[in-house]
């Protein structure tokens, strides 16, 4: 959830267009896939924002606090809750319908510049999940190669262009994703040799490193666990 937050000023003008609601510790403020029919600004207390994953379980992805605005999106995509929102402490806020918080947004340039930059933000933090979405499924799918390859050694020379062919990754990407196991710490002593090819001219790469089995699969796991 984002961290700029309205001002007082700005809650205390909004109480005359909305009504105040109160919520107790753990009661549910919105509720995935219901119909979104309201937006709440906290006033008071905090909550946090939930939303299920492909197994059904529900996953922390925010929380919110004073000053916050909740459920716009569905206001504004005129769709279904996209997640559910529980109070953690008692909660006071203001509730508007969606007639009422457009009039609000036409009428308070404030309000217009506010939820302009809420959605800038969220929109570069899904960018940012997805790089690193993709990044981690290159990671698994190369360390996976590599562990297939490795036949009990602890030493490997790769040719990129043949994993390339085999796994349908451009050799960049996958250079790429050999010197983040790097800098991870995953594999060592990473060398990236460039030999040109005298008949055809083409440039192929070969990586050659130190991989521990144990450590590489640990690592795979824990990205894939976390990011994808």
């Amino acid at each position: 959830m984002e961290t700029a937050r309205l001002t007082k000023d700005l809650v205390d003008l909004l109480k005359t267009r909305g009504r105040e609601v109160e919520f107790n510790l753990g009661e549910t403020v919105i509720e995935e896939g219901k119909e979104a029919d309201k937006v709440y600004i906290i006033e008071k207390g905090y909550v946090n924002v939930l939303k299920r994953d492909p197994m059904g379980n529900q996953v922390l992805v925010g929380t919110a606090g004073p000053g916050s605005i909740i459920g716009e999106a569905g206001i504004f995509m005129d769709t279904d809750r996209t997640a559910t929102v529980r109070a953690v402490s008692d909660v006071k806020a203001l509730s508007f319908n969606k007639e009422e918080f457009l009039q609000a947004i036409s009428e308070l340039p404030q309000l217009s510049y506010y939820i302009i930059s809420v959605l800038v933000r969220r929109l570069s933090h899904l960018n940012n999940r997805l790089v690193n979405a993709v990044n981690s499924k290159l990671m698994v799918i190369i360390g996976n190669y590599i562990l297939d390859v490795l036949n009990d050694m602890d030493e490997i020379s790769l040719d990129v262009s043949a994993v390339s062919f085999e796994t349908g990754i451009d050799q960049e990407k996958i250079i790429m994703t050999i010197s983040n196991f790097a800098r991870a710490g995953v594999v060592g002593d990473l060398e990236i040799e460039e030999r040109l090819h005298e008949e055809s001219g083409v440039k192929k790469y070969f990586a050659k490193f130190k991989v521990v089995p144990s450590r590489l699969k640990t690592y795979i796991k824990t990205i894939s666990s976390v990011n994808l």
